[in-house]
């Protein structure tokens, strides 16, 4: 749970740096800290299912994580598209395609507060796995 934990918080202080940076404009930091939040991201994914494991979501816990799974969704549906919109507001800076971007890093910043916050939700309202014995 600790490694889990650690990686979340890499994460969440990755994405903080990613918006700070990209809103001042610092592309080289900016581009770097993408990849660093994406590498902890999956590493924080990798640990959740590792905690998952534990556990067993019945009842009002498998609810949450059906929506859980929905944000999950979203994250990963709004990436390639994020990622498309920042190497074309690279390579022709607009306006236009400023504003595209913020909308979809917005759309990917809220996706993820969403996962988490269900994640930690369901967590919560699972009951831990029974060692077997014998």
């Amino acid at each position: 749970m600790t490694t889990f934990l650690i990686s979340l918080a890499l994460t969440v202080l990755c994405l903080g740096a990613v918006v700070i940076t990209g809103r001042a404009g610092k592309r080289g930091a900016h581009y770097a800290l993408v990849m660093a939040a994406l590498t902890s991201l999956c590493w924080a994914i990798y640990e959740a299912r590792i905690v998952g494991e534990g556990l067993v979501f019945e009842g009002a816990a498998s609810s949450v994580r059906t929506v859980h799974f929905v944000a999950v969704a979203v994250v990963f549906l709004s990436l390639p598209l994020l990622a498309l919109s920042g190497v074309r507001l690279h390579r022709v800076e607009s306006e236009a395609r400023r504003s595209l971007h913020r909308k979809l890093a917005l759309t990917f910043l809220v996706a993820v507060i969403a996962t988490c916050v269900l994640g930690t939700a369901m967590t919560l309202m699972a009951t831990p796995l029974e060692p077997l014995h014998g």
